[in-house]
């Protein structure tokens, strides 16, 4: 697993295979927002767990399901403080607190490595959270979709294992990031007409606020190069030579 910090608050995990993925992130995920009432905001067991999730032949779907992971900051606080932790998810925890204060706001995406289409729909989920004024805009927006097409998409969604309570974060997360093709034959909707305006929004707001929030990097990494060369000025003025360090080049 690698770990790095693209925008302000927000951490990718990324993971070699499927089966690593999976094992770290799926008691996490379950915990926010598992379907089964036995398991999500209560601690549970990998049996409890694998009792809930495997059918009556001893098949469970869920850890090849899944392409991506995203949770806030405070809901993993709260894993970790109450969960005994199994040894991929400490390696979680020790990898985030390198790169965040625990008491900030932050959140966590987990995909496979190199999965920018993934990628890309879980910053969805992400700006709807960390960016309130992104959020109320996307509900707008998903308010005028017409209740035919909302409660078929709700119902693929629940379907799928969503939960009732992020049903309108998916149905952004989907539409803003998805193909025409891909929402006609995920959601079943034959009057796609009825909704691309809608989508062309929607698609339209991810891009500016995603290009935003990259903006805010660039500009934060300036502002720390331009007082890392004003602390080397002030040292000159002292006679002292500075030494500025690249990651990855070595001291002069």
């Amino acid at each position: 697993m690698k770990l790095s910090l693209p925008m302000p608050k927000i951490n990718v995990a990324e993971f070699p295979n499927r089966k690593e993925l999976t094992m770290t992130m799926y008691r996490i995920q379950e915990y926010y927002e598992s379907p089964f009432l036995n398991i999500r905001n209560k601690v549970f067991s990998v049996e409890e767990f694998i009792d809930t999730h495997m059918d009556n032949n001893g098949f469970i779907s869920y850890f090849h399901e899944w392409n991506g992971f995203n949770v806030s900051g405070k809901i993993l606080n709260s894993f970790f403080r109450i969960f005994p932790v199994t040894e991929r998810e400490r390696d979680l925890l020790n990898a985030i607190t390198e790169h965040v204060n625990l008491k900030d706001e932050y959140y966590l995406i987990a995909i496979l490595n190199n999965d920018k289409l993934t990628l890309k729909h879980e910053y969805a989920h992400a700006l709807w959270l960390i960016d309130p004024l992104y959020q109320n805009t996307a509900k707008m927006l998903i308010g005028d979709i017409l209740i035919k097409h909302h409660r078929k998409m709700t119902k693929t969604l629940l379907r799928m294992g969503y939960d009732q309570s992020v049903v309108d974060d998916e149905i952004n997360a989907y539409l803003s990031t998805s193909s025409k093709n891909d929402l006609i034959d995920m959601f079943d909707i034959e009057e796609y007409d009825e909704i691309k305006n809608i989508v062309r929004k929607l698609k339209k707001l991810f891009k500016e606020k995603l290009q935003a929030h990259e903006l805010s990097v660039r500009s934060d990494a300036a502002e720390a190069l331009e007082k890392a060369f004003k602390r080397g000025d002030r040292l000159i003025a002292k006679g002292i030579k500075p030494r500025f360090t690249i990651k990855g080049t070595p001291d002069p």
